[in-house]
């Protein structure tokens, strides 16, 4: 018989779903944020823990010029699509929150063209079963969170995040990138 995981508990996990929910709390205090780097730091000239697509001669991702603690994108193409992602685990029917602060100065000659944050849930074989992407920003001197909530679908083994440039001209600083367990979606909880 297994018991609850505080101390003196002696409940059963298997009795009701209070116990699952006390259980998933834990595990979800114990590694706020699912990514690893979500500074984008660089060290010895690499961007660890994250993979980079779409580099050309009109697109690049290097650490800030200012500081080592920040990743810049830049893309001199309108058709370019530069990005940065992560995978990491996750099961299905989950409620996720992603964010990533940014700082950006793009134009774009199509609307949806500008700085994004995408969001997509891979099956066991690495196939898209669904992707979420934020509405792009292209002006920010300041640090703005680009913001997703998402719930996966049953047959979800990974989350896949990317953060870039798609389809825009200029330079985008990541500042950070989290990925954040909730235990269910804010507006079903929020007061308003």
């Amino acid at each position: 018989r297994e018991t609850c995981p505080a101390e003196g508990c002696g409940a059963d996990p298997s009795a009701d779903d209070g116990v699952r929910f006390f259980r998933e709390m834990i595990l979800a205090a114990r590694s706020l944020n699912r990514l690893r780097n979500a500074k984008l730091a660089w060290t010895q000239g690499r961007l660890r823990f994250w993979k980079t697509l779409g580099l050309s001669r009109h697109a690049r991702i290097a650490a800030s010029p200012d500081t080592q603690r920040v990743t810049r994108i830049t893309s001199t193409s309108p058709r370019s699509r530069v990005f940065v992602e992560q995978e990491c685990p996750a099961r299905g029917h989950r409620h996720f929150r992603v964010e990533a602060t940014v700082r950006c100065d793009l134009s774009a000659p199509a609307e949806d063209g500008g700085g994004v944050l995408c969001v997509q849930a891979l099956d066991a074989r690495g196939r898209v079963l669904d992707e979420r992407v934020t509405a792009p920003i292209r002006r920010s001197s300041a640090g703005v969170c680009l913001r997703a909530y998402y719930e996966t679908p049953k047959e979800t083994s990974r989350l896949r995040i990317r953060v870039g440039i798609d389809g825009a001209v200029g330079s985008l600083e990541l500042l950070d990138v989290s990925l954040l367990s909730i235990i269910e979606p804010e507006w079903r909880s929020h007061p308003l």
